[in-house]
């Protein structure tokens, strides 16, 4: 059984026998250890005398929220349009897709940017993408930036 030291939490022994025999003749050293309780998951960490548990780190899930986007009749027929009217932004928007699965999200917003400025892109397919990407875990900067401010 674990035990640990009450003014020094960070110092933890195994000391079951030995805080039996300390309190089978009421030894004083006894009173410097606390038991230490279960680990309440396998993540937790020991410190200050309890267990913490760290928070879940989420990660983006850029491909499968590519795969997502990518089968939507709304975005298809937004990339038919964009092809049709701008053929070079069809690129951008592809391939910054790509990029962005690997941590790079410039290429993909600028186009997305653009295609919106030139009237592509419906505040209603701004809308579910952006759901979208909350889903899958995508970084809130990447989300807001989906909606484009134009300047007047």
């Amino acid at each position: 059984m674990n035990y640990y030291r009450i003014t020094d939490p960070a110092d933890v022994r195994d000391l079951g026998e030995q805080i039996t025999a300390w309190l089978a003749v009421n030894n004083p050293k006894a009173n410097d250890w606390a038991e230490q309780p279960p680990a309440p998951s396998v993540d937790a960490v020991w410190g200050n005398g309890q267990w913490d548990i760290p928070e879940a780190v989420t990660v983006p899930r850029w491909v499968d929220f590519s795969a997502v986007i990518m089968a939507l009749p709304s975005v298809n027929l937004m990339l038919g349009e964009v092809l049709q009217n701008a053929p070079g932004l069809y690129g951008g928007l592809v391939v910054g897709l790509q990029n962005a699965s690997e941590g790079d999200s410039r290429v993909f917003l600028n186009s997305w940017n653009a295609a919106y400025t030139m009237g592509l892109i419906s505040p209603e397919l701004i809308t579910t993408v952006q759901e979208i990407a909350g889903e899958y875990d995508l970084p809130e900067a990447f989300i807001g930036a989906l909606e484009p401010s134009i300047d007047t």
